[in-house]
């Protein structure tokens, strides 16, 4: 047992001599590859070289291990001293594992300091595309340069032509604000004239188209009254169109139009002259005469009564066979004429609805101004009432007389219109 514990402590020694010199070889490796820079592959065989290094150092602990376990085993004498020794062992071993882990951890700081100074590495070899890089740009930038200084000189050039224009510009603008009070002055007058004349010539057009709307006025207002005169039988309207007519005409104060004139005055004095019927009274009578037709009284309404049998004839007839028989029949019939005998309820009331449709007939026709269906219809009543009234009761005569009066009603003859109006459109007509 102790025989294998001194060749595992004496491999051990062997083993970390191992150790030793691969780390002193890494850190040979490392002092070397700080004096000069290595390439990326170096850097990953210095990795590598580390890996193995930690491989081997775990190897000689497990074999010392495995040693250890086996003395164990073996040896059954003093298990407290050989526990003892080998715990003092394996302190030792675990001070060297600690040892040979700072190593490690060292060697892994110097393993980042290696990447880092070949990504510098990296970066020196990218230089040159760099410097050829801004050398071409470089050389862009000169050409700018030299393409700008060409343009330079064509703008100086032109800047020189439009100096020399502007100062021709400027000699010319100098000339025009001499000359330019004259010139304004010559276009004020000009204008001042100008305008007179544009006034004259608006005012003679104004005076001219006023002169055409009154005629155009007059005319209107003459063929107005005309046809109110001629066709509705309108003679105060008709005096009004040719009042107004006039007026319109006197605004224009022109000698050209005094023949005119003179023909409206004539016109109008025509007018005035007649003496038309009054519509309004004659509706008024028609309108009394229909509310009186129902009291006026009709033949034989008051029947007569028969002479006593035993009254003589105050004539004195003589006696004979005819005079007694006369009496004898006069108690049994009665003798009268056909025009004294009472008439139905119904025929009455028929006879009053007819003169009650002819006096509105009437009504109508006084309302269009119109004489002769007027008269046509009042002689048509005035025949009932004559035919079939008691003529001698009041309200049936003055009937009568009204009938009589409203029948004799007639529009008066207009004198001859329209020479004005013919007039005035032979001077609108002329040049």
């Amino acid at each position: 047992m102790n025989d294998r514990q001194d060749a595992s402590d004496a491999e051990e020694p062997e083993a970390a001599s191992n150790a030793g010199d691969v780390s002193d070889s890494t850190e040979a490796t490392e002092s070397g590859s700080e004096e000069r820079p290595e390439s990326p592959d170096r850097g990953r065989s210095g990795v590598g070289l580390s890996l193995v290094a930690l491989l081997l150092a775990l190897a000689a602990f497990g074999a010392s291990g495995w040693l250890w376990w086996e003395s164990r085993q073996t040896s059954q004498a003093s298990p407290v001293d050989e526990i003892r020794s080998q715990v003092g062992v394996l302190g030792e071993r675990m001070d060297r594992l600690e040892a040979r882990s700072a190593e490690l951890d060292a060697l892994a700081d110097r393993l980042s300091g290696l990447e880092a100074l070949s990504d510098r590495v990296a970066r020196v070899e990218d230089l040159p595309d760099r410097v050829d890089s801004l050398q071409n740009r470089l050389q862009d930038l000169s050409g700018r340069i030299e393409s700008t200084r060409s343009r330079a000189g064509a703008d100086a050039s032109e800047l020189q032509t439009l100096n020399q224009a502007s100062e021709a510009l400027a000699a010319r603008v100098s000339d025009l604000e001499q000359s330019l009070p004259e010139q304004l002055s010559e276009l004020r007058d000009a204008l001042s004239s100008n305008r007179q004349q544009q006034t004259l010539e608006f005012g003679e057009r104004v005076a001219e188209r006023r002169r055409e709307l009154v005629l155009l006025e007059v005319s209107g207002l003459l063929r107005l009254g005309q046809s109110r005169a001629e066709l509705a039988g309108d003679l105060a309207g008709a005096r009004a169109a040719y009042v107004r007519a006039a007026e319109r005409l006197a605004t224009l104060q022109n000698g050209g139009f005094d023949r005119v004139g003179a023909l409206i005055a004539e016109e109008r004095e025509a007018l005035e002259e007649l003496d038309p019927p009054d519509w309004a009274g004659i509706m008024a009578q028609l309108q009394d005469l229909d509310a009186e037709a129902a009291e006026w009284p009709m033949k034989g309404a008051a029947s007569s009564t028969p002479a006593p049998a035993g009254e003589s004839d105050p004539a004195g007839e003589p006696e004979g066979w005819w005079p007694g028989m006369r009496r004898a029949l006069g108690g049994l019939v009665q003798v009268s004429e056909r025009d004294d005998v009472a008439l139905p309820g119904s025929a009455v009331e028929s006879i009053r609805e007819r003169i009650r449709l002819h006096l509105a007939a009437a009504q109508a026709a006084a309302a269009r101004r119109a004489a002769v269906e007027l008269a046509r219809q009042v002689t048509a009543v005035a025949d009932l009432l004559e035919a079939r009234f008691d003529t001698d009761a009041s309200p049936v005569s003055r009937a009568l007389d009204m009938l009589d009066e409203l029948s004799g009603v007639r529009e008066p003859e207009l004198p001859p219109l329209g020479e004005a109006l013919a007039e005035l459109q032979d001077r609108q007509a002329a040049p």
